[in-house]
């Protein structure tokens, strides 16, 4: 089961949970506690699936990528049945391929990996802002 996923199906139809050939996009958050699960075992369920895009956001940096975190591994399954990868590290904000169809339908997001996680990696909380205060 992924943390997030993206589909056309109306979860009201499909008590047992959706069908794998109506999600289009699934998001893994890697844990320390299960790394290896969610980029390995994980990404080839989703790939034997026919999946066509599956995000990794990640908090910490790993053997791939020692750059800046949160960082986005996205896949894209091809035609071939492999994946192909990018990976997006936080600090800019670039287009990122979301899958909402099974065929080529891919939204570009404007994200910078860094906002989804926010102040959480630092444990610092932002200070309160009133109306007074601005």
């Amino acid at each position: 089961m992924p943390d997030v996923l993206v589909t056309t199906a109306d979860p009201g139809e499909h008590p047992r949970g959706i069908p794998a050939d109506l999600v289009h996009t699934v998001v893994e958050v890697v844990s320390r506690s299960n790394a290896s699960d969610d980029r390995v075992r994980k990404t080839a369920l989703y790939a034997a699936a026919g999946i066509p895009c599956c995000w990794h956001v990640e908090l910490r940096p790993w053997r791939e990528h020692l750059g800046p975190v949160p960082a986005i591994v996205v896949r894209l399954l091809g035609e071939d049945g492999d994946w192909h990868t990018t990976i997006h590290p936080a600090g800019q904000e670039v287009l990122i391929p979301l899958a909402i169809g099974r065929g080529s339908e891919l939204l570009p997001v404007t994200l910078d990996p860094a906002v989804l996680v926010g102040c959480r990696l630092s444990g610092s909380v932002p200070p309160a802002r009133s109306p007074a205060t601005g």
